[in-house]
């Protein structure tokens, strides 16, 4: 335990340095790959017309890291993430939607 302590106690020293330095970066825009994979996504973003959870994870294993239908379409980027797809759905079921 005690060679865990220093490691832990310097991470949490970090990230209350970088919070209290700026709070305000917790709540900023969207930017890069999170405006396409978190608010166009439509399992993601809550869009699409799904009842349960077991559908929303059907559909996620179903789509490609961006949303699109077919991993064979042509506005499809060929990238497939289901399990960091599937982390996007869980935080906006548990955070309450995507802002």
């Amino acid at each position: 335990m005690q060679s865990l302590l220093f490691p832990m106690l310097t991470l949490f020293s970090v990230a209350a340095f970088l919070y209290c330095h700026n709070p305000s970066n917790l709540s900023g825009e969207w930017i890069l790959d999170d405006k396409g994979t978190i608010t166009m996504h439509p399992v993601v973003a809550g869009v699409a017309s799904i009842d349960t959870h077991a559908k929303a994870y059907e559909e996620i294993w179903k789509k490609d890291y961006w949303g699109h239908d077919d991993l064979k379409d042509r506005k499809s980027h060929k990238s497939w993430r289901p399990l960091c797809t599937a982390t996007y759905y869980w935080n906006r079921i548990w955070a309450g939607g995507v802002e």
